[in-house]
Parts: C-alpha cells; structure tokens; sequence
C-alpha cells in the first residue's frame, strides 16, 4: 500500500522538480486540462474575439509647459503660478492643477494686463522656439491688446 500512495504522489507532482505546482497547473490549464474539468470552454471558436475600435491617443501636454513653450509665460514657474492662481480656463473651465492636459482644439483664457487674451491651440510644439515658431502653433482669438487698439 505505501508503495501505491507513493506512486500516486509521483503523477500528482510535476515532472520537472524546478517548477512551481502554480505554474503546472496554469500550464495544465492552459492545455485545456485544468480547471474546466471537461466542461465547454467558454472561449470564443476557433481564437477569434470580438474587436472593438481603438479611438488613437489624443497628444497632449500640460498646461505649464505648453504656456512657457509657447512662449505665453517668461518661465515655467511663472505658468505655475498663473494655474495655481486659478487665473487660467480650458474650454471654460477653471484650471488649478498644473498637470492638467491641454491637446489641440483646446481653447485656453488667460489674463494679459487688465484684459483677457484667449487663444485656440492649433498643434503641440516638441520644443521652445523663437516667438515667430511659437505664434504658428496658437491662433488668438481675442486679446486685450487687439480691443485697446479698436476702442
């Protein structure tokens, strides 16, 4: 009888003395031996899942920088500060956190002198570049400056 149970001992191991029991039973399982105990698999025939549309990752930056790479802001600590103040909107929206993500299409408002500029995003630069290079990745929409000069 001792030499029975060993026997059976033996099968009930893993062949190779180097594997885990977890990983012999995921492998068992994965062979289709293991855990359903002979029942249908639930898998889809034949491999095949059902695909769903991936929407592509939307690009975008956080507020701080693209304001200081746009050259909207003289440092990026200055940009901080603005969004910390609460002086900033995003598409209407007040902005307090300085990792907030901006992408294109965005509409941002922040303040310029006693007045509101507001500025459409049109692309993300990868660096900061002369204010020529900068004002092609912004349109403005309305500034301060531009109602002084029409008033």
């Amino acid at each position: 009888m001792a030499v029975a149970s060993a026997q059976q001992h033996a099968i009930a191991r893993p062949a190779d003395e180097g594997v885990s029991p977890i990983k012999a039973r995921a492998d068992a399982t994965a062979k289709g031996q293991g855990a359903d105990h002979g029942r249908q698999s639930l898998r889809w025939p034949c491999g095949t899942y059902p695909v769903k549309p991936v929407p592509e990752p939307r690009q975008t930056q956080r507020i701080d920088r693209l304001l200081w790479m746009l050259r909207l802001s003289q440092t990026r600590g200055a940009a901080q500060n603005l969004v910390a103040e609460g002086h900033l909107r995003v598409n209407g929206r007040r902005i307090v956190r300085c990792a907030q993500q901006i992408g294109v299409g965005d509409i941002v408002t922040m303040p310029h002198g006693m007045a509101a500029r507001v500025i459409e995003v049109l692309m993300l630069p990868n660096r900061r570049s002369g204010s020529d290079e900068a004002r092609q990745h912004y349109r403005e929409i309305e500034s301060g400056s531009q109602q002084a000069r029409t008033a």
